[in-house]
């Protein structure tokens, strides 16, 4: 069973809050343009840090970079670029099998795109 939680980035302080969990305090997050909620997906990278909703994978050699984003019914990663080799709103989602079982044999968790706003710079 895949556990639920969820961790807060708050715009004000520029910090990251994890174990925000669904209690009184979680319902201010929500309401509250000052922060921005993510979830776990359940998956772990190739060294068992734990994948979420705003990170960005790459491979060991930092190439092949996937932005982890919310989509109906889960989670996806954006996997194609278009011509001029941006990355485009295509994506796959983590559900799927095959590509759970790439993200958690051969990915690493490089960061956020909160924490670490360089890294989405570089690949877009």
């Amino acid at each position: 069973m895949i556990e639920v939680k969820f961790r807060v980035w708050d715009l004000h302080l520029g910090i990251m809050q994890f174990d925000a969990y669904l209690c009184h305090e979680f319902v201010r997050y929500l309401q509250e343009d000052r922060y921005i909620t993510m979830q776990y997906t359940g998956l772990k990278d190739r060294n068992g840090r734990e994948i979420w909703e705003g990170d960005v994978l790459g491979d060991e050699y930092g190439n092949v970079r996937y932005e982890v984003f919310r989509i109906e019914g889960g989670f996806g990663v954006n996997t194609h670029k278009d011509d001029l080799g941006r990355y485009t709103v295509f994506y796959t989602a983590l559900g799927d099998v095959q590509m759970a079982s790439y993200v958690g044999t051969n990915c690493v968790v490089m960061g956020n795109k909160y924490e670490n706003e360089g890294l989405i710079r570089k690949w877009i």
